[in-house]
């Protein structure tokens, strides 16, 4: 899971599950359209959305 306490952002392992956009077997993330979980390499591929995507999840965890 990845959060943030104050000014410290964590980012912790998760188990392997299967990317939402290419289906291989990885590490993944909630950063793709609409929450999509993906893995690294996909995310890559459109990293402005990608880095949109996580900042929104880190902005909302602090408001609540």
């Amino acid at each position: 899971m990845t959060k943030r306490i104050d000014d410290i952002v964590i980012i912790e392992e998760e188990e392997p599950d299967f990317c939402e956009y290419c289906g291989k077997l990885a590490e993944l993330r909630p950063y793709g359209k609409n929450g999509a979980r993906i893995c690294f390499i996909c995310g890559m591929k459109n990293k402005e959305e990608t880095d949109k995507n996580m900042t929104k999840i880190l902005v909302e965890r602090e408001k609540n």
